[in-house]
């Protein structure tokens, strides 16, 4: 499979980082940087979660793309802006894959107990 130049340029210019190729639905593609989220920001998230679900806060609806913002490197946070403000699902997306990351490679399944 061949890989976009622009995706080797972006891990060579940005290493340790997520590069997240958008499709932009007009049949382009771009491509976002961003710093990966941490067990803290995951902490965090799992907490905004909780108020929101006790009704305590509307501020876990935005949290996913408030996370992303901050942790936009390309095109950074005031592109990300515009970029929510044109796609607010794939924004809030992004936000999730990140947090999801951070919560760390195990995963549970329970079978019979």
């Amino acid at each position: 499979m061949d890989t976009d130049p622009r995706i080797e340029e972006l891990r060579a210019k940005h290493p340790g980082c997520a590069v997240v190729p958008i499709d932009l639905g007009d049949g382009t593609t771009d491509f976002h940087v961003y710093r990966y989220a941490s067990p803290a920001d995951y902490a965090r998230h799992r907490a905004a979660m909780l108020e929101a679900a006790s009704g305590r806060t509307a501020a876990a609806a935005s949290f996913a793309e408030m996370l992303a913002r901050g942790l936009c490197v390309v095109p950074g946070p005031e592109g990300f802006d515009a970029f929510r403000a044109a796609n607010p699902a794939a924004a809030s997306d992004i936000g999730s894959l990140l947090i999801e990351k951070a919560g760390g490679a195990a995963k549970v399944t329970l079978g019979k107990l």
